[in-house]
C-alpha cells in the first residue's frame, strides 16, 4: 500500500528541517567563538596597554621603569597578519615621563607614539606598549621636612637608601636649606650613585633629544652638591648631568656626607634623577679591655691579649660587620707582696690603711678639743656661780654682823693728863656736850636725830683747859672691832682742839659707840661757853 504524501505537507517537513539545522549552525558557531575568545584572552599579557599607561607607586615610593617597548608584540594581539614582534624601544621616553615620580599616566594615542613603532611596516595594523616598571622605596620624612627651618638637617643612618629629587621638589627634604646628612661610623665610608632618568643612554633609541646645554660636554647641568665636612680635608662635588643612565659619582674619605640636591636656573629639568647611597666597610672596634686591636687593612683587623702576647686573632669584614672570634682578655695575675698597702674598703670607698689612721686620728684631735673648751666653759660658769654665792653668803653674814653689834653696848675710856692751861667755866646757860654733824646723812636711825647746841642727845664732851689734851679710845670688844687711839689735829687760833673718830662709827646719847656704814662722823669745834 503506497501511501501518498501532498506537496504542501513536503514543503512543511523540509521547512521544519531547515529550521533545525540553522538553529544548530548558530549554536556551533557560538561555541566555537567563546573558545576563540579564551584563547586570545588567556594568551594576552597584563602588561599590555592599548589606549593608556598608568602607575602609582604610593606616597613612600616612586616609579623606575624596567623596560619599554612599542608596536605589534606577540603576546599583545590576538591576530598574527604576518607581522609579529615589531617593535621600537622606548625606555628613555617613559623615564622622562615617568621614572622617579610616585605616579604617571601616558596617552598612547599620540601620533608621536608612531616613532617608535620600529620595522613595523604596516601602520594601519594595531599597536600596544609593552612596559614593565618596579616601585622602589624612597627616604621620605615628610612631617619634618615641613617646615625644615627648624632641623637645618636630616640625619640619615640606615645602610642603605635612595634620594629622590621628586621628593625634594615637594616637600623640600634635602633641599639647600634642609640638606641630607649620611651619617656612618668611624671607619667606614660612603659611596654614592646617580641614576639619571634624562640621559641619552646609548642602548636608548629614543628621539626626544636632550636640551642642548647638556649635550654640550662643557656645560654642567647640576643635580646635586655633596659635600664631605668631617675628612681631614673639606671635600665639595658637584654633581652633573650624565649621559647614562646609572653612574657612579662619588666614594667619601670620612664617614659623613652632606647632600644638597638642586634644581635648574629656570626651576625645571628634564626629568628626575635618583641618588642611591650605601654605606661600605666595618667600623672601628672600641678598645678591647686588657687587650690590643689593629687594623692591618680596611677588611682585615688583628686581635690579642696583652697577657698572650703569642695569640692572635683575625677579624675580617663581611658588609658592615666584622666576623671571626673575638675572645675576651683577663687582666694580668698581680702578685702579692708582702710589702703591699693594706687598703680598708667602705662601700665603693677604697682607701689605704695609713689614711684611714690619719682620718681617726684627725677626728679624735677635734673631739678632744671639744671636750676640753666645754670642759673649760662649764668650769669657769661654776666659778663664776660660786664666787657670786659667796659674796651674798659674806653679805648676809656682814648684815647679821652689824645687827648684833646695835645691839650690844659699847665701852668708853676716858684718859686725861694735865695740860698746863686751865680751862674757863661754862656758863650757865649752856651745857657741856658738843655738838656732832653727820656727813653725809645715814639712811638708818644714826640720821633720824640730829645733834643741836645744848639739845639733849648730843655727844657728851669735858671741856678742856687750854693747854689740855684728852685721847678717846673706842673699843668694840664684842665684835673683834678697835678703833685705836684718836687723831689729834692740834688746837686753832681759840686753843680749842678737834677730834676724828672713825668714818664708820657714831656715839649715841647713852655714851655708846656704834658703826654707822658710810657715815663720816666729826666731832667739831668744842667751844668753850
Amino acid at each position: 500500500m503506497t501511501v501518498g504524501v501532498s506537496w504542501p505537507e513536503c514543503s512543511y517537513i523540509l521547512a521544519e528541517r531547515s529550521r533545525a539545522s540553522l538553529n544548530m549552525i548558530k549554536f556551533l558557531l557560538g561555541i566555537a567563538n567563546f573558545l576563540l575568545l579564551f584563547q586570545f584572552a588567556d594568551s594576552r599579557d597584563a602588561n599590555c596597554y592599548k589606549d593608556k599607561f598608568e602607575a602609582d607607586c604610593g606616597k613612600n615610593a616612586v616609579i623606575v621603569m624596567t623596560s619599554a617597548k612599542y608596536g605589534r608584540l606577540e603576546g599583545c594581539i590576538k591576530w598574527k597578519y604576518g607581522q609579529l614582534n615589531c617593535h621600537g624601544d622606548m625606555l628613555n621616553y617613559m623615564d622622562q615621563q615617568c621614572s622617579g615620580k610616585r605616579m604617571c599616566k601616558i596617552s598612547l594615542l599620540s601620533y608621536e607614539l608612531t616613532n617608535f613603532t620600529g620595522n613595523c611596516l604596516d601602520m594601519d595594523l594595531v599597536t600596544y606598549l609593552k612596559a614593565d616598571y618596579e616601585c622602589l622605596p624612597v627616604v621620605t620624612n615628610q612631617n619634618s621636612c615641613k617646615p625644615c627651618s627648624n632641623l637645618r638637617e636630616l640625619t640619615l643612618t640606615q645602610a642603605t637608601g635612595t634620594l629622590s629629587s621628586n621628593i625634594a621638589d615637594q616637600h623640600h627634604c634635602g633641599s639647600a636649606d634642609c640638606p641630607w646628612t649620611i651619617k656612618a661610623q668611624p671607619g667606614q665610608t660612603i659611596t654614592i650613585k646617580l641614576s639619571d632618568f634624562a640621559s641619552n643612554d646609548a642602548s636608548n633609541t629614543s628621539s626626544i633629544d636632550r636640551p642642548a646645554s647638556v649635550e654640550k660636554k662643557d656645560a654642567c647641568l647640576i643635580y646635586a652638591v655633596l659635600i664631605e665636612r668631617a675628612s681631614s680635608r673639606h671635600r665639595h662635588k658637584t654633581v652633573c648631568a650624565q649621559s647614562i643612565r646609572h653612574t657612579m659619582i662619588y666614594s667619601s674619605s670620612s664617614y659623613s656626607v652632606e647632600v644638597q640636591m638642586l634644581r635648574g636656573s629656570d626651576g625645571k629639568r628634564p626629568g628626575e634623577f635618583l641618588l642611591h647611597y650605601e654605606i661600605q666597610g666595618c667600623p672601628e672596634l672600641p678598645h678591647k679591655p686588657f687587650g690590643w686591636r689593629h687594623r692591618v687593612s680596611e677588611n682585615l683587623m688583628e686581635v690579642g691579649c696583652n697577657v698572650h702576647h703569642q695569640e692572635v686573632w683575625n677579624l675580617t669584614c663581611n658588609g658592615t660587620e666584622w666576623v671571626g672570634m673575638d675572645r675576651n682578655c683577663s687582666p694580668p695575675a698581680v702578685p702579692v707582696k708582702k710589702s703591699s698597702i693594706w687598703r680598708i674598703a667602705i662601700g665603693n670607698l677604697s682607701l689605704p690603711t695609713g689614711f684611714w689612721i690619719a682620718i681617726i686620728i684627725g677626728v679624735a684631735i677635734v673631739v678632744s678639743v671639744s671636750i676640753l673648751v666645754t670642759g673649760m666653759v662649764c668650769l669657769k660658769k661654776q666659778k663664776h656661780k660660786a664666787t657670786a654665792k659667796k659674796a651674798q653668803i659674806a653679805g648676809y653674814l656682814l648684815a647679821q654682823q652689824e645687827k648684833e653689834m646695835w645691839a650690844r653696848p659699847t665701852s668708853l675710856k676716858r684718859n686725861t693728863r694735865a695740860l698746863p692751861a686751865t680751862p674757863k667755866p661754862i656758863p650757865q646757860s649752856e651745857n657741856d656736850y658738843a655738838c656732832v654733824e653727820d656727813f653725809p646723812p645715814h639712811p638708818n636711825e644714826c640720821s633720824k636725830k640730829r645733834c643741836s647746841r645744848g639739845s639733849a642727845g648730843s655727844l657728851r664732851h669735858v671741856a678742856t683747859p687750854s693747854g689740855e689734851k684728852r685721847e678717846y679710845h673706842f673699843e668694840f670688844s664684842d665684835a673683834g672691832y678697835n678703833t685705836g687711839p684718836s687723831s689729834e689735829h692740834g688746837g686753832n687760833e681759840n686753843g680749842h682742839s678737834y677730834f676724828t673718830l672713825d668714818p664708820k662709827l657714831v656715839v649715841d646719847p647713852m655714851g655708846s659707840v656704834r658703826p654707822c656704814s658710810g657715815i663720816h662722823t666729826q666731832v667739831q669745834n668744842i667751844s668753850r661757853f
